[in-house]
């Protein structure tokens, strides 16, 4: 707060001293419109002045208040500036203030003065719960309106390096008879007091990183100070709350209310929690008094516990759940296939994290068929063409907590960087730079990625950062639309041949071999239906297909269908066969049977995951990781794949 000399923190600074003294005379001796015009300009010095503490405060206020317009939180951060301002300039002046006009800053209606005299005349111990809300340093004046507290209430205050200008302000606030303890070893002289049944007053608000009980302020998950209620316990204390309410500049009416708790130290802490979150709801006032310059909530900084929040630790009242507060944004990877191999990850981050609130970053179609699966709250699309820096930049008031990205593109870092989340993770493999993150899992160079599934990869991804629940494999809901073409002869099977001759040219099976499937499934099989799919590129080679087909036994859907339409059309069949490809995945993820033909591709790294019924087949002699072109395998193999299948199956 004050300078101090290089090299020598404790050693008092006699130069600063003497101007803080000469300041605090001037404010409190001189006309009182000059603090005041003061206070409303370092204000919006401290606002505008410094980006971080203003990014820090706004984020606060959208979290809190989401509901509100931007300028109601410009406006109520600017109020919080102005009574941070004019608490300082009351430290400083308080040494030189009259008690008469301390008696007119602080106004004490007749009823708040005799509640105030019934429940400090009876010498029980009595724990004073003070939030930093108007002008707390007005607490050290209590015993001008309570002679009972004269003597008997101690307050404890955070010490400041320069030693000499400590104990000027600790003068000044000890004028009328309140005791002054340090916050570091005043802890002893507190509890003696409350055994000689006198008053502990605390400033129970202020952060306290991880140590605490770890429960919600408005609605977000905080870790708070369980000192006022292990007093309570301890001593059969009552609980008094006690704040100011600003009516104008250095005029407070003075609040107090005593706590009805019982002597449960958890029930005391969230109690007096919850009575903090209703105050500061309850007024405009009451809101930019309090300090949202304070990180109350960034309690999960550290990177290697991120993903992870064990339910159980976190105290709530009876009729609460916990709230999905926590902000996550999650970049989704371009392509389907990658996307749908994330989703049992996905899964488990959303058990690992029950306070997050997931919104998913992502190409628009993929958005739209994932949005009935229940994974997220929200969803972002971004732009197809490059990165749209406009969008990305407004998308700084959104105020994500966390940025994750399961790609390891420059783009999807570079998107997450002009978001302007302050926690952004990622992974980065061998000799791969990633700058614009702040939390890397550098892949360990010993890690074989062809021997392990990438579901278990981004698992292991997550891992390295908290998240400890296991990935859910199950079938998903996904948007669906059935293509009015699409039809099924009676209550026949259905069979859907993916006919793909994109991709690379190992990766595709010839239009002969789909030929000679499809004529062996119409010919073997009376009650089966054949789906032909592909892209609109296949279409004209999947036409040679029809062409020897009795059109009663087939459905041609090359390159007729949407995304949502593939899905639909892909759900109701009874069996896929299909090339590695984004078609083969979004059948197994639905929960439908698959035969996956596989080549070049590794089925050990990039093979379906979910929990259906699925066979691949490699070509003979590939090695299990691949890396034959998928010609190899025979129209036969995959015939007697079928034929397998189909004999387990109860016709429908």
């Amino acid at each position: 707060m004050f300078e101090t000399q290089r090299g020598s923190p404790h050693k008092p600074v006699r130069p600063v001293t003497l101007l803080v003294r000469i300041a605090g005379w001037i404010v409190a001796r001189g006309p009182r419109f000059v603090p005041a015009i003061l206070s409303s300009v370092f204000a919006r010095c401290l606002y505008y002045g410094s980006p971080g503490r203003r990014l820090r405060m706004l984020a606060n206020l959208h979290h809190a208040f989401p509901e509100m317009p931007r300028e109601w939180h410009a406006r109520t951060a600017i109020t919080s500036c102005r009574q941070r301002v004019e608490n300082r300039f009351l430290a400083i002046a308080l040494p030189f203030l009259s008690v008469r006009r301390l008696s007119v800053m602080m106004h004490l209606s007749e009823a708040a003065r005799e509640k105030l005299g019934e429940i400090f005349s009876d010498r029980t111990p009595t724990v004073l719960a003070i939030p930093q809300i108007g002008a707390w340093e007005l607490a050290t004046v209590l015993p001008l309106a309570c002679q009972h507290l004269e003597g008997r209430l101690a307050i404890p205050y955070k010490r400041i390096a320069n030693g000499k200008l400590e104990c000027w302000l600790r003068r000044g606030r000890e004028r009328f008879g309140v005791r002054i303890l340090r916050h570091d070893d005043g802890f002893v002289e507190g509890l003696s007091i409350l055994q000689r049944n006198g008053a502990y007053g605390i400033l129970f608000d202020q952060k306290h990183s991880t140590r605490g009980i770890r429960t919600t302020l408005l609605n977000r998950l905080t870790t708070v100070s369980e000192l006022p209620g292990l007093l309570v316990e301890r001593f059969d204390a009552q609980l008094v709350g006690l704040y100011t309410e600003r009516i104008s500049f250095w005029h407070y009416a003075v609040r107090i209310r005593l706590i009805e708790s019982d002597a449960d130290a958890v029930a005391v802490t969230i109690g007096l929690n919850r009575w903090l979150e209703n105050l500061i709801r309850s007024s405009d006032s009451a809101c930019g008094s309090w300090p949202w310059v304070q990180d109350r909530w960034d309690t999960d900084n550290l990177p290697r516990q991120a993903f992870h929040l064990n339910r159980k630790e976190v105290a709530v009242l009876p009729d609460q759940d916990l709230p999905r507060n926590r902000r996550l944004w999650i970049r989704l990877p371009d392509d389907l296939a990658r996307t749908l191999r994330a989703i049992p990850v996905l899964r488990a981050l959303r058990q690992s994290r029950p306070d997050g609130a997931i919104t998913v970053l992502g190409r628009r179609p993929l958005l739209n068929l994932l949005r009935p699966s229940g994974l997220f709250e929200s969803e972002i699309p971004l732009s197809e063409h490059g990165v749209n820096v406009r969008l990305l930049v407004d998308l700084q008031l959104k105020y994500p907590d966390v940025f994750l990205t399961l790609t390891d593109t420059a783009r999807s870092d570079l998107e997450a960087w002009l978001i302007g989340c302050d926690h952004r993770f990622g992974f980065a493999r061998s000799g791969q730079d990633r700058p614009l993150l702040t939390d890397i899992w550098k892949v360990p160079e010993t890690l074989d990625e062809r021997t392990l599934r990438e579901t278990r990869f981004l698992q292991k991804f997550l891992a390295h950062f908290g998240m400890r629940a296991d990935p859910d494999y199950s079938p998903i809901k996904v948007a669906t639309a059935l293509p009015s073409a699409c039809r099924s002869s009676g209550p026949g099977r259905v069979i859907g041949l993916l006919c793909s001759t994109d991709g690379e040219p190992g990766g595709r099976w010839s239009i002969e071999n789909w030929k000679t499937l499809a004529e062996f499934l119409v010919r073997t099989h009376a009650d089966l239906h054949v789906l032909l799919l592909g892209s609109a590129h296949d279409r004209a080679s999947i036409k040679t297909v029809v062409d020897r087909l009795d059109e009663n036994r087939f459905t041609d859907l090359a390159g007729k269908t949407s995304l949502e339409e593939l899905a639909g059309s892909l759900a109701i069949c009874d069996l896929v066969i299909a090339t590695e490809s984004a078609g083969l995945h979004l059948a197994n993820a639905q929960g439908v049977p698959v035969i996956g033909l596989y080549g070049p591709g590794n089925p050990i790294q990039t093979g379906p995951v979910f929990n259906a019924a699925c066979r691949i087949l490699l070509p003979p002699g590939c090695r299990i990781t691949g890396g034959s072109p998928v010609s190899g395998i025979r129209p036969s193999s995959v015939m007697k794949a079928i034929e397998r299948h189909l004999s387990r199956m109860v016709p429908s």
